[in-house]
């Protein structure tokens, strides 16, 4: 009994550290009118993101080509941040 209560523990503390892939690719899709950067760098720690890497994605998402943001499929951002940020 001991195993599995210690097992429970580890998958929840596991799951809270999963970076939250879908939730974070949707306010990339709606950024530009979702977020200032320092509310990015809040949200990401309801996506389990540390802010440094926060700053790094919103500094690069508007270095990106409007057309290449407005294009991007779900696909495409989930590719992107792990290309670039080794997000999963």
């Amino acid at each position: 009994m001991k195993h599995i209560k210690l097992f429970e523990q580890f998958t929840n503390s596991v799951n809270e550290k999963k970076v939250h892939l879908d939730q974070l690719i949707d306010v990339l899709a709606n950024l530009e009118d979702a977020f200032t950067e320092e509310e990015f760098i809040e949200f990401g720690e309801d996506v389990n993101v540390d802010p440094k890497s926060m700053r790094k994605i919103f500094n690069d998402y508007w270095n990106l080509k409007p057309v290449e943001r407005l294009k991007y499929s779900t696909e495409d951002w989930a590719e992107w941040l792990r290309k670039n940020y080794k997000i999963q």
